[in-house]
């Protein structure tokens, strides 16, 4: 996944929540662990697992077990 953007025209309507969640939710990347770069939108992401990284800059996801 790279790069989850949603015209302003049409946020706040759950468009990033549902894109997230069909890639991190999908069976087929469950045991994978996700590192993400990011300056914007960690509360979007620390939904659905991602954690800050010690530098605050990047994001880390453990993989399910």
């Amino acid at each position: 996944m790279c790069d989850v953007i949603v015209d302003e025209n049409h946020r706040g309507k759950g468009i990033g929540k549902k894109l997230v969640s069909l890639v991190v939710e999908s069976d087929e990347f469950k045991d994978l662990r996700g590192i993400l770069a990011t300056r914007d939108a960690h509360g979007l992401y620390q939904q659905y697992g991602f954690v800050k990284a010690a530098e605050g800059r990047f994001m880390l996801r453990p993989a399910y077990e």
